[in-house]
């Protein structure tokens, strides 16, 4: 089972009992919300795989709240997916648990503080992707991540038309992925999103086992890790047309950027190994010792773009540049080079109406750099042994939304998003439709088509790594 760290639990459980502080007043809206669920995946390829069962049963719940006083709001977004038809399928997450500070009297000093762990806008790109490069990813389904916000402190000064935010932690939460266990030597996972190493090599023209070992660190040495930087938002910000509320005026109309840097230790760790050989009078095998590394990397991006109404243009950069420590002896490692990633795009409503209101959005993401060379005894020279940095590199998008039914207490939304990655050469199409035929009950019907033209043994992006993956899932889900 993957639970978060304890310092993320901590925030939670001080998120929760504030919300319930005398003088706080839960705001107007269903602000707060408990919602419990169950649902199925069926996946189209008929024999189990590489990637664990074909079939997953799952029960999930979530509590989102919010809850302010005159000078204090505290905000907690905490979920657990469990699945009941394998063992070990489980995981909880946090992307928000904060405690926030406001005052007025002081013009010079923050608006806002803010502790815990708080969603930001750093970056339209790394958002719209899905990359994981700023904020961290739960990645208990890579088609679906959710992004999570990063933790420490958010000294935040805002004006009607600017916002200056500073950020200071010496809290480290890594991205999250999907549970996997280790028994007597071998990884495996019932998630049909982790890719199981090999436990078997060709050495002296013999079979060989392979046995694994993690060199599990302190709690203190990967939590314990500092992070800098700042984030400048001028004009209405980057508002989406799908969420943005039609009826108002002006709509975040005009021209907007952001620009923000960060040095933090990278979301994703690494994991060089070694495996020397042992050799024993009657047995042999590799033991591969795999060793957790935190590494930091510099981090720039600046978004800018020009809302008119119910259309918008956008352009969205970010720069990463990577620190590589010296690589020891008989270590096998991933060396990370530096990247720019270009996102221009253009999104539009069609009316303002909220009984139907179809949208649409159009991206395409440049990846120049980011090579991913290995490094070590065992290195391959094509970059296959840790798989891919990026989900997308050099990819189309299309998203199409829109609500056909919107009522009181009924709803109904149809969401199709569709990505070309050039690189990879394969094409994901994802359907859903989300339905919501009473009062607190939400029935979803979602389809995941994924399709590649590069060769089989081509491992390298999200849509060569998981093509055998084609799905179709039905839920139901009921908030309190």
């Amino acid at each position: 089972m993957a639970f978060p760290p304890a310092s993320s639990r901590a925030l939670a459980v001080a998120a929760f009992f504030a919300l319930s502080i005398p003088g706080f007043s839960s705001r107007a809206g269903g602000d707060q919300s408990l919602s419990l669920g169950a649902s199925h995946e069926a996946y189209f390829a008929g024999q189990e795989s590489l990637y664990g069962p074909r079939s997953h049963q799952l029960v999930s719940g979530r509590y989102s709240g919010e809850a302010s006083g005159s000078w204090i709001a505290a905000r907690l977004d905490v979920g657990g997916i469990h699945g009941t038809s394998v063992a070990r399928y489980s995981s909880v997450f946090a992307p928000e648990a904060y405690l926030r500070f406001r005052q007025d009297a002081i013009p010079w000093l923050p608006r806002e503080i803010t502790l815990g762990r708080m969603k930001e806008a750093w970056s339209r790109l790394d958002e719209d992707w899905q990359l994981g490069l700023v904020q961290p990813l739960f990645r208990f389904d890579y088609l679906r991540p959710e992004q999570q916000g990063l933790t420490g402190a958010f000294l935040t000064w805002k004006s009607d038309r600017a916002r200056f935010v500073l950020f200071a932690s010496g809290v480290y939460i890594p991205e999250q992925g999907p549970p996997f266990h280790i028994s007597d030597g071998e990884i495996s996972s019932a998630s049909p999103w982790f890719t199981e190493p090999t436990n078997e090599l060709i050495l002296f023209q013999q079979p060989t086992d392979i046995r694994y070992r993690v060199a599990i660190p302190e709690v203190a040495d990967i939590v314990s890790r500092g992070t800098v930087g700042g984030l400048f938002v001028l004009g209405g910000g980057p508002t989406d047309a799908n969420s943005a509320d039609p009826g108002s005026a002006p709509w975040n109309s005009g021209p907007w950027s952001s620009g923000g840097y960060l040095f933090k230790p990278r979301n994703s760790l690494m994991l060089p190994f070694t495996a020397p050989l042992v050799l024993g009078p009657s047995t042999q095998f590799a033991e591969v010792t795999i060793d957790p590394r935190v590494e930091r990397h510099h981090i720039a991006m600046f978004d800018i773009g020009y809302r008119s109404g119910l259309q918008a243009a956008f352009i969205s950069a970010l720069a990463e540049f990577p620190q590589n420590p010296p690589v020891q002896a008989g270590v096998t490692r991933q060396r990370l080079e530096p990247q720019v990633l270009v996102s221009p795009g253009f999104e539009t409503r069609l009316f303002r109406r909220r009984s139907w209101g179809p949208s649409a959005r159009i991206a395409y993401l440049h990846q120049d750099g980011g090579e991913t060379p290995e490094e070590g005894p065992f290195a391959t020279g094509r970059g296959t042994i840790f798989g891919p940095r990026l989900s997308w590199t050099r990819a189309a998008s299309l998203v199409l939304k829109s609500n056909f039914l919107s009522t009181a207490e009924s709803s109904l939304d149809v969401s199709v998003r569709w990505i070309e990655d050039f690189r990879q050469r394969g094409t994901w199409l994802m359907t859903e439709v989300l339905y919501a035929p009473a009062l607190g009950w939400t029935v979803s019907l979602s389809a995941d088509i994924l399709g590649s033209a590069a060769p089989v043994d081509d491992q390298q992006g999200l849509i060569n790594r998981f093509r055998g993956n084609d799905r179709v899932s039905g839920g139901v889900r009921y908030a309190f």
